[in-house]
């Protein structure tokens, strides 16, 4: 089962308590249609970097609530835990994930990546499509191999602010879970990503495809990586 998914990376101030925020997006949320999940985490590169996940059923779900009153309350109200003087503006996108995100987000540790093409090959045709095509993400080497605890990738169709190369757009993403960030290195220094990466050179040759350190390359697992590693839990669900 897909998901789809509104991720937010933000400055926290110190010493800020997200409970009343997180209580109110609650009473709002934990009925509605459509709405699956709610995670809050730190990102473990810079743990000043907290992470709002709102796990939703369809796109359609996320549209209707964008225009619900009590969306624009809730926003006000996590804006009260933002540090506007971190230099850092929130980085916010929406994706459609081809696959489920749960098990990734559940895991010790969820890697995110992020990922451009230039503007003429940025659509969801191509990402979904000739990027993503029908891969069972079950039997990815990741998890086979990689032993990742869920792999999910998606469609970015709304990012504020973009983060990307003039003309290009952030618009491919992954989510992949992890007992801990060594796990990854280790996946990483195996012959079976060596292949999952040369797979990946047809996408950066034919279309563009390149990484983008969207919280900045200090903030990156490696400068030029696009990945962020963030240790999430769950603050509530929803009835889909």
């Amino acid at each position: 089962m897909a998901s789809v998914a509104e991720i937010i990376f933000y400055p926290a101030k110190s010493g800020s308590d997200p409970r009343p925020s997180i209580a109110e997006a609650e009473a709002a949320l934990a009925t509605r249609p459509g709405f699956k999940n709610a995670y809050l985490g730190q990102v473990t590169e810079d743990r000043r970097i907290h992470c709002f996940v709102l796990e939703w059923r369809e796109k359609a779900d996320v549209v209707a609530w964008a225009s619900d009153p009590r969306a624009y309350k809730i926003k006000d109200s996590f804006e009260s835990v933002v540090d506007l003087q971190a230099g850092l503006e929130p980085f916010i996108v929406l994706t459609t994930f081809k696959h489920d995100i749960s098990a990734a987000m559940a895991a010790n540790v969820t890697e995110f990546g992020f990922f451009s093409l230039p503007d003429k090959n940025a659509t969801e045709h191509v990402v979904m499509q000739k990027i993503i095509g029908d891969v069972d993400m079950s039997q990815h080497p990741v998890i086979t191999v990689g032993k990742a605890k869920g792999a999910a990738t998606g469609h970015i169709w709304m990012v504020k602010p973009e983060m990307a190369e003039v003309d290009n757009t952030t618009v491919f993403t992954g989510v992949f879970g992890y007992d801990s960030v060594d796990d990854h290195w280790k996946w990483r220094a195996t012959r079976e990503h060596a292949e999952v990466v040369k797979g990946m050179d047809v996408f950066v040759k034919e279309l563009g495809l390149r990484p983008v350190d969207v919280l900045g390359k200090r903030r990156a697992m490696f400068e030029g990586s696009g990945i962020i590693h963030v240790e999430f839990k769950k603050m509530f669900s929803g009835p889909a």
